[in-house]
């Protein structure tokens, strides 16, 4: 019966020592995906803001022209 218990002591105490090393992986992946995220969170912000610029300069030309027109008239 001490020989039953102290096996299973054991063993329980493996699976532990897995689930923990199982959960150190997951955590660290975790960590990695986030990183990743937030970076390509950053470079579509970031296309966002040129785009935006190019739209905003886009509609200045756009405006230049119109005035130009309307004042030839």
């Amino acid at each position: 019966s001490k020989v039953i218990e102290f096996k299973a002591e054991i063993i329980n105490k493996f699976e532990l020592e897995r689930i923990n090393a199982e959960l150190e992986i997951l955590a660290q992946k975790q960590d990695t995906a986030n990183r990743v995220y937030n970076q390509l969170e950053k470079e579509i912000l970031w296309e966002e803001i040129r785009i935006g610029k190019e739209l905003e300069a886009g509609f200045g030309k756009a405006t230049e022209l119109i005035q130009k027109e309307l004042l030839e008239l």
